[in-house]
């Protein structure tokens, strides 16, 4: 995906969007929730010809986590729309065992994932559904710190930023007999920057409990394929996926 095609794309998305929200006028709207998010890790990496698989469930990582945090915020005025998603994670893992080195030593990494995009929206072929399309960026930072007792620390950040298109189907659920129940997945694919590859899954249901709560239940997937420096041979296909629970505010 070239960055320049995705700009040429918001352009033309967000003047649609103006024209339709500036013919309707309604007031903003807005929703904030955050969630847990119990993420597992699995994924493959090539390293000169030789392929290593991983796989780590949440139970695996939960032990490691010092802090963890995610968040999603939408505003929407009449068309027109604005998502951002975050989430973090600091994992470190102590008293390893580092072949080669005279003592044990500590791995820390944080690992920063956030996406913002902007568009509009149209409507389903059945009454109250509608599809968000949207497009923007993926933005993922991870700070890798290896510490080796007696030796000192090592340390290493990659920034990976990526254009996408998401897509964010609202369905109604059982409209007749239960106000507010909603089947709100989203759709994401991307690369062309940092990454030859980007996608994202994230089915879930969303239940408007007041007209100022709301939950979300569901699932969520994250995927990333890259080449190492230079575009090298190294090749690392990376996932992240698990259960989403969420609370927030609306308004």
């Amino acid at each position: 995906m070239n960055p320049r095609t995705v700009v040429m794309s918001l352009a033309a998305l967000l003047a649609t969007a103006q024209v339709a929200s500036a013919a309707s006028t309604p007031d903003w709207q807005f929703e904030v929730t955050p969630y847990a998010w119990a993420t597992g890790l699995e994924g493959d990496a090539r390293v000169n010809s030789t392929q290593v698989d991983f796989n780590k469930k949440f139970g695996d990582i939960v032990e490691k986590v010092d802090m963890a945090g995610s968040m999603l915020a939408i505003a929407q005025k009449g068309r027109l729309l604005m998502f951002a998603q975050a989430d973090y994670f600091d994992l470190s893992s102590s008293k390893i065992q580092i072949t080669g080195a005279p003592a044990g030593g500590k791995f820390e990494s944080k690992i920063t994932v956030g996406e913002f995009a902007v568009g509009m929206q149209v409507d389903g072929w059945a009454p109250k559904q509608t599809f968000d399309l949207l497009i923007g960026m993926r933005y993922t930072r991870v700070d890798n710190a290896l510490t080796i007792d007696q030796v000192g620390t090592f340390s290493k950040t990659t920034n990976l930023k990526d254009p996408m298109l998401l897509v964010r189907p609202s369905l109604p659920i059982f409209p007749s007999r239960i106000d507010g129940l909603r089947f709100n997945p989203m759709l994401g694919i991307g690369g062309g920057g940092d990454s030859k590859l980007v996608y994202e899954m994230q089915p879930e249901i969303q239940y408007q409990f007041t007209d100022h709560v709301a939950g979300r239940f569901g699932y969520r997937r994250l995927g990333y394929k890259f080449n190492g420096q230079n575009n090298s041979e190294n090749e690392l296909n990376l996932m992240m996926g698990g259960l989403l629970v969420g609370l927030g505010v609306t308004w």
